[in-house]
């Protein structure tokens, strides 16, 4: 009688986009003792580090090492978090990579599914070349707020000022004894009120 017990079940492979809180927390699970030899993993990240949107930044627009949109929306004087996020990036940063090394600098292109496989095209920034990997799992943690979502609304075009989004925002200085309406009562609207007041004129939220 055959012992299905000691048939060896193939290892899967499986890829993650993104090395920011989400896409650590999905990969951290598949590092787990009982689990860890069923599988092989890879994360991709666009960047150089993990963190995604926490890592902060004093650029805006495109970044100047990968030539991409930059992906972080945080600010300089962040403060609706209950935690020290530069010393909480750092502590995953070295937990995780005792785990796994992500794949920086990596930035994945297209995900197609073919003959029950995920076909995942990678560029390398680090060396401008494309490559091709077959998963049998993806994972995409790419996050929702590195894209801007700036609304439409009459008289944009016309006003002479300065418009931005907040994730370009980073330090409450280039609004100093200005009048500034802050158009959005979320998280981020009320807490960048509260830092640009410090400095401007007038603030309007």
């Amino acid at each position: 009688m055959m012992d299905f017990g000691s048939v060896c079940e193939p290892v899967r492979r499986v890829a993650v986009i993104g090395a920011g809180v989400s896409g650590l927390c999905c990969a951290r699970r598949f590092t787990e003792p009982h689990v860890r030899d069923k599988f092989e993993l890879v994360i991709y990240e666009q960047t150089d580090r993990v963190g995604g949107t926490w890592v902060y930044t004093p650029q805006v627009g495109i970044d100047e090492n990968t030539g991409l949109p930059v992906h972080s929306s945080m600010y300089e004087n962040l403060s609706n978090m209950a935690y020290d996020l530069k010393t909480r990036c750092s502590q995953i940063d070295q937990d995780f990579i005792s785990f796994v090394s992500p794949q920086f600098q990596q930035v994945v292109i297209s995900v197609a599914r073919r003959h029950d496989k995920w076909k995942v095209r990678v560029k390398d920034l680090r060396i401008d070349a494309s490559f091709e990997e077959e998963y049998d799992i993806v994972i995409v943690c790419n996050g929702h707020n590195s894209v801007p979502n700036i609304p439409s609304y009459e008289g944009a075009d016309l006003f002479r000022g300065l418009q931005m989004h907040s994730h370009d925002y980073r330090v409450p200085d280039p609004f100093r004894d200005q009048n500034v309406l802050l158009v959005g009562f979320g998280p981020s609207g009320v807490d960048i009120a509260m830092d640009i007041e410090k400095v401007a004129k007038n603030v309007s939220l």
